[in-house]
């Protein structure tokens, strides 16, 4: 599978890395604004580098492509994406907000491709026993279930121009920090309860 890469900042060196690693892919190409980035990405993975995500999306034309951007750049390029029939993985939020997401859901219905949102923490090995543990019935049914977040992002974090905006982050900590949280209360123990 030929799979590229929207985005080439923090989170995309853990996509490409774990990509690289995996058999029966191949990273075709990576797309950043940032000219740099882009080409430290395509030496270092052996890839052809763009500027430009939709020309490489019409050039390249990948099997998939992973979307590491800012959370205001989501939508766009998701229902780029599926418009061209290539699925996507996008990093959360795929949207701020139910008319974005009615975007991405419209795009998805009418490709044939598929659409996913990367949440990680379900997969960490403390999170993987809990949910085996409560597949296997053992201690009855859940009647309600309480997180807290207790993790924190130092000013470093908030230092370029769209963390901890409304506009382009879409909610501060509930939908950057938090969202995990929600996330494995829902996978945990179910959205009914």
């Amino acid at each position: 599978m030929r799979v590229s890469v929207i985005g080439c900042g923090n989170i995309a060196q853990v996509h490409l890395e774990i990509l690289d690693s995996m058999e029966g892919i191949e990273i075709s190409s990576v797309a950043d604004i940032v000219e740099e980035k882009a080409d430290k990405a395509a030496e270092k993975y052996g890839c052809k580098a763009y500027y430009d995500y939709i020309k490489m999306l019409d050039e390249d034309h990948p099997d998939a492509v992973h979307i590491c951007t800012p959370h205001y750049l989501h939508v766009e390029m998701s229902v780029a994406a599926l418009s061209r029939d290539i699925h996507v993985l996008c990093e959360k939020p795929c949207a701020m907000n139910r008319e974005e997401l009615a975007k991405i859901r419209m795009a998805q219905l009418m490709s044939t491709h598929e659409y996913g949102v990367c949440f990680q923490n379900r997969y960490n090995p403390s999170v993987r026993a809990v949910k085996n543990m409560l597949e296997a019935g053992k201690y009855g049914a859940i009647k309600g279930a309480r997180a807290v977040v207790q993790w924190c992002r130092n000013e470093d974090y908030y230092s370029d121009d769209w963390h901890g905006t409304l506009k382009k982050e879409g909610g501060g900590v509930v939908i950057n920090q938090g969202i995990h949280t929600q996330d494995l209360l829902r996978y945990l123990v179910g959205s009914d309860v």
